[in-house]
């Protein structure tokens, strides 16, 4: 399935899921407000490149079709996940932002309280999607998600960068700011590489597990690596947050161009896979390689 396609049914059916899950009463209008506004789904989109690989080269029979069904419930997960950390990384005791995405942040357009407790239901909901997924390994699968998450994953990765910005780290070094990173932003692109390995439909399927960790690596702190310097052309926020480009203009770009380089040659290589022209159609779409 080509990109444009994947897009197309990913964006449908997320949206028909969030109608359907969440209705109009108060603290569900604030989740309905979040959610509707999915932005680049990218990490879905990820999973999705990625089971479709494992499906066309291990995983499939003949006249079988693609398990859309067991990925869905993963792909809401981590994306509700991410969209809970985002309305709490906005609230005026984190970053304090008032718009994202063109609008008004969660917090603005109903009340603090209100935001706060709609992240917390989002990080619950992801939870109970989790606990859905067709898979022998759901202990291992919930273990690995909170791995990448919780207090040692993106929760670490904020408080690590809150520190940067509430000037308890006022120069932080190149590499504390890339650990920040790797921790809040690389944590859920390492999920999103990894966790449909984990469902019933891939069982067999036979993988380098640590060449995938390290693309997934490489990719989430290149994601973040890219952005740092969107931000230093914009001038937003870059003085008092942990951003590369701000700091090390040149050794960022050096780091920017080195990813950049093993993403491709790992591409293009192929991995264990048969192809993965569609991944590199991904990254391209997306301003990463």
């Amino acid at each position: 399935m080509k990109i444009f396609q994947l897009q197309n049914l990913i964006s449908h059916e997320y949206l028909a899921f969030v109608q359907k899950e969440f209705s109009s009463r108060p603290l569900l209008n604030a989740l309905l407000y979040s959610t509707e506004n999915p932005g680049k789904l990218l990490r879905p989109l990820i999973m999705a490149v990625v089971a479709q690989e494992l499906f066309k080269n291990h995983g499939s029979r003949k006249n079988e079709t693609f398990p859309w069904g067991q990925l869905f419930p993963l792909m809401w997960a981590v994306e509700l996940h991410h969209t809970y950390t985002l309305i709490h990384d906005d609230l005026p005791c984190m970053d304090n932002d008032d718009e994202r995405r063109g609008r008004a942040t969660v917090h603005k357009a109903f009340h603090e309280s209100t935001a706060v407790l709609a992240g917390d239901a989002l990080l619950g909901i992801s939870y109970q999607l989790l606990a859905k997924c067709e898979t022998h390994k759901l202990s291992e699968l919930i273990q690995f998600f909170y791995f990448c998450t919780g207090a040692k994953g993106l929760v670490a990765g904020q408080l690590m960068d809150l520190e940067v910005i509430n000037g308890k780290v006022p120069r932080p070094t190149m590499q504390e700011m890339i650990r920040i990173h790797e921790l809040k932003t690389g944590r859920l692109f390492l999920f999103s590489f990894l966790a449909p390995l984990y469902l019933t439909s891939f069982d067999n399927c036979q993988i380098n597990w640590k060449s995938l960790v390290r693309l997934a690596s490489q990719v989430g702190l290149l994601f973040q690596v890219n952005d740092d310097e969107g931000d230093s052309y914009t001038g937003i926020k870059t003085d008092f947050g942990p951003n590369l480009f701000y700091h090390y203009p040149e050794a960022s770009k050096m780091l920017q161009n080195g990813l950049k380089d093993h993403i491709l040659a790992w591409v293009a290589e192929g991995g264990h896979f048969k192809e993965w022209k569609t991944l590199k159609e991904l990254l391209e779409q997306y301003n990463l390689i």
